[in-house]
């Protein structure tokens, strides 16, 4: 009777004695059922699903039946997204000059690739122009850097008949110097043959040969195209992180996959700092580990053809690793895991190893022009500093 005076004063339902009696013989569902007729349906066996809660509440049924059109087809869609993926990573698959490692340039196209470059450096050019810190392009160091910059860059740009490779992307470059104010000992370049020097590094050398080092690695960057390779692998993960929201459901934060493909190779603080990066940064940066020890490589054979001498390359990177150890200020280095760039220690250590190899190119190259420009190259540096 409790139940039926609910009823009563919760729908205004007035029931005779029968109904009453009939209504308490019913139970509540089967009330409910015949009041409201198509908000209730019978739970047969058919109907029963299973789910699960996700962390925002969310219920996900399993079982749709024959609705779901992924049903029975996810395996051949995973297997042919593979597929297609594998033949395009195959395709795109191109030899590093000299140290013939194999890489695969996904995404970006050569055109991509130099229009962000120019971008990136006509804005560096620009703030330094505001700044007052833009040395004229008459200006002695602008003179010497555009000339042995684009001594390298010729012989970057022409085929060494003892290394195939494919030097398509070096064709019609225009290369551009730009040389900058600053107490940093530091250059770097971006894609398309945009180079940066700035006064702080150039303070430091002594000959032409010691500024070839510095030109020829930058230069070996754009040989080996590291700056197309680490955009198209950020490329890469965004796709991945698509993928697995569109096919899972996940989202997959950016930096957890970041640590995945960039820490073997890359120090924490890049992988840190390429999870928040602009687009001058990005294309800008090429501070993979490996990306410098390859540049390192590459830019003594390229002093090597260019008749510049490769011994040179490590007094620059003393000099280098002396003003280091005076700008940390002599305390304990930061280790290698840490830095952004790797120990010029190690540097060091690496490029003594490619010695004997490149002095060999070096003497079969400009035998005949060697003793004339350890003569005359320190001495026309020094006359540019008079």
């Amino acid at each position: 009777m409790a139940f039926m005076n609910f009823l009563q004063k919760r729908w205004s339902i007035s029931l005779t004695q029968k109904q009453v009696h009939i209504c308490d013989s019913f139970t509540f569902f089967t009330f409910l059922k015949r009041r409201f007729p198509r908000s209730i349906e019978p739970l047969t066996p058919s109907h029963n699903r299973d789910f699960w809660s996700s962390t925002r509440d969310y219920q996900h049924f399993k079982n749709r039946g024959a609705g779901g059109w992924l049903n029975g087809r996810m395996p051949w869609i995973l297997g042919g997204s593979v597929a297609v993926f594998g033949g395009y990573y195959i395709a795109c698959l191109e030899t590093i000059p000299y140290t013939g490692r194999r890489h695969s340039i996904m995404f970006v196209s050569r055109q991509q690739e130099q229009a962000m470059g120019k971008v990136v450096f006509e804005m560096q050019r620009e703030e330094a122009r505001q700044n007052h810190t833009l040395l004229p392009e008459n200006h002695h160091y602008c003179k010497l850097v555009k000339s042995v910059g684009m001594r390298v860059a010729q012989v970057a740009s022409s085929e060494d008949p003892g290394f195939a490779a494919n030097l398509q992307h070096m064709k019609g470059l225009h290369w551009d110097f730009a040389v900058i104010q600053s107490p940093v000992p530091n250059a770097f370049v971006v894609p398309g043959g945009k180079v940066v020097v700035y006064t702080g590094l150039l303070n430091l050398l002594g000959t032409e040969d010691e500024l070839a080092a510095v030109l020829a690695h930058e230069t070996a960057h754009v040989l080996a195209r590291h700056h197309a390779e680490r955009m198209s692998t950020m490329n890469l993960i965004s796709l991945a992180r698509l993928l697995f929201y569109a096919l899972l459901g996940l989202s997959v934060p950016q930096s957890a996959l970041f640590l995945g493909v960039f820490l073997p190779y890359s120090s924490l603080l890049t992988v840190i700092e390429s999870c928040q990066t602009t687009l001058r940064m990005e294309v800008a940066s090429t501070s993979c580990r490996l990306a410098e020890h390859e540049a390192d490589a590459i830019g003594l054979r390229l002093m090597a053809r260019a008749c510049h001498n490769p011994e040179a390359c490590l007094s620059m990177l003393n000099k280098l690793g002396e003003k280091e150890h005076q700008m940390e200020g002599g305390g304990p280095k930061l280790p290698a895991f840490f830095r952004t760039h790797p120990l010029t220690s190690d540097r060091v250590q690496r490029v003594k190893k490619e010695m004997k190899e490149v002095l060999r190119m070096y003497d079969i190259n400009c035998s005949s022009r060697r003793d004339s420009l350890l003569l005359s190259v320190p001495r026309a540096w020094h006359q540019t500093h008079a």
